[in-house]
């Protein structure tokens, strides 16, 4: 067979996974008119890397169903959950989404401890109070009271005055009217 059709084959089978089947019954799965060659290969490929080890000294001369029912005893003689020749690129990509994951939780926890001791900080931010001017009902009271806005509030620093005002008039305030 033609390297670009072995390709074709792999491509199409490589999806193919063995799905509780035995070693046997994925053969009879696979089989078709393809070459002995490459159904041997893509066969080999999807049993676990504990059978493939046991079959390679066989595997040459031996015919494909007999491999077959050897990979069967050996598959019966074995742990279910024997990690199959693909999963161990998998394995790989475990290792890095569990470093991200490991990172993550740091972050978490960074993040967590820094909020705990937000709230116990020794020196709290400083809140600014504005003192409250006094309501226009107790100015009425004092002898000030005839006095603008204006001279209430800046004295003798005032631009403007507005009427009634009985503060002595100085040389270059201005009505607010002006």
């Amino acid at each position: 067979m033609a390297r670009t059709e072995e390709a074709l084959i792999r491509e199409l089978f490589s999806n193919l996974t063995r799905d509780g089947r035995t070693p046997s019954q994925l053969l009879r799965f696979m089989k078709s008119p393809l070459g002995k060659n490459i159904l041997k290969s893509l066969w080999l490929d999807r049993l676990p890397t504990t059978i493939i080890q046991i079959l390679a000294p066989m595997s040459e001369n031996t015919p494909l169903d007999q491999l077959a029912d050897a990979a069967d005893r050996i598959f019966s003689q074995l742990d279910h959950q024997t990690i199959p020749v693909h999963s161990a690129e998998a394995s790989s990509d475990h290792g890095s989404l569990e470093k991200a994951v490991e990172d993550l939780q740091r972050q978490v926890r960074d993040l967590t401890f820094a909020l705990k001791n937000r709230g116990r900080n020794r020196f709290p931010p400083r809140r600014r109070f504005r003192s409250r001017r006094r309501s226009s009902s107790r100015d009425n009271d004092t002898p000030s009271s005839t006095m603008c806005y204006y001279h209430r509030r800046f004295g003798s620093a005032a631009r403007y005055c507005t009427k009634p005002c009985n503060y002595t008039a100085i040389a270059g305030n201005k009505t607010a009217s002006e």
